[in-house]
């Protein structure tokens, strides 16, 4: 059983149903899920190369390359790159 269902009426106009009733979503609405959506992702990427940065810095600082140190490089590197990959169209 479908409990939700959205269709597109035109635009960006979208048109909800939630088992209760139907409710028109205005375009404001959708322009700021997809602004929220791309706010997100930024932070993250931001967060993402700090990470990768202090890392780095953290593993050159003591002039040793140990395991333990590049595992988590290549760890904070791995998600930064899943991350990439989970890039929010800009279509609602």
């Amino acid at each position: 059983m479908l409990s939700h269902l959205a269709i597109k009426l035109s635009g960006n106009i979208w048109l909800f149903y939630f088992g209760f009733g139907m409710y028109k979503l205005p375009s404001d609405a959708n322009e700021s899920l997809v602004a929220v959506k791309n706010g997100i992702w930024v932070f993250g990427s931001a967060s993402w190369l700090f990470g990768i940065c202090d890392r780095t810095i953290a593993t050159l600082s003591d002039g040793w390359l140990s395991a333990i140190d590049l595992m988590q490089l290549f760890t904070a590197a791995a998600f930064f790159v899943a991350w990439m990959f989970l890039k929010p169209n800009n279509k609602f």
